[in-house]
């Protein structure tokens, strides 16, 4: 668990340093602001379209090759950024970036969400009590108020 952490800290960190200064480089490069923009909205889709897909790597590869494959495409790519400020390069690289957040987020999310306990799924904190507290919670009503056309409407659900 700690391994994963450190892999996570190590790479959201480098995502993050990396987001803004990007565009920012072909800015101050040359290129034209819509081009700055571009460089963001390459890494995006490039991202979404991966995240697509991540399902059936992991089920076909697992989460540890996954996960190193998506740190190898988020890091060492952005050494490029050091040679070239050129439009292609920096494309390429957003994008090749963007492959492995797409990659990192999909399976380190679901290897959290896997090493969860089994009795925490879709359990309320106040039914995780014990069986004898559970009683009182039957039939509990949460009012809720939604905002409908500046109207109030009163809906409400049990908990069973």
């Amino acid at each position: 668990m700690i391994g994963v952490l450190i892999m996570a800290a190590a790479a959201f960190g480098g995502w993050s340093l990396l987001l803004p200064v990007v565009p920012l480089l072909v800015a101050h490069s040359g290129g034209s602001d819509a081009l700055a923009g571009s460089v963001t909205g390459v890494f995006m889709a490039a991202t979404v379209v991966t995240q697509l897909l991540v399902p059936r790597l992991l089920r076909t590869q697992g989460y540890r090759r996954v996960l190193a494959v998506g740190c190898l495409l988020l890091g060492p790519p952005s050494l490029v950024l050091l040679i070239s400020a050129d439009a292609g390069p920096v494309l390429a690289v957003s994008a090749v970036r963007g492959i492995g957040f797409g990659m990192l987020t999909v399976a380190g999310s679901a290897l959290v969400a896997e090493w969860r306990p089994n009795e925490f799924w879709a359990v309320p904190p106040a039914l995780r009590e014990s069986r004898s507290q559970r009683h009182k919670w039957r039939g509990f009503r949460w009012g809720l108020r939604s905002w409908n056309g500046g109207r109030r409407h009163r809906c409400s659900f049990s908990v069973r």
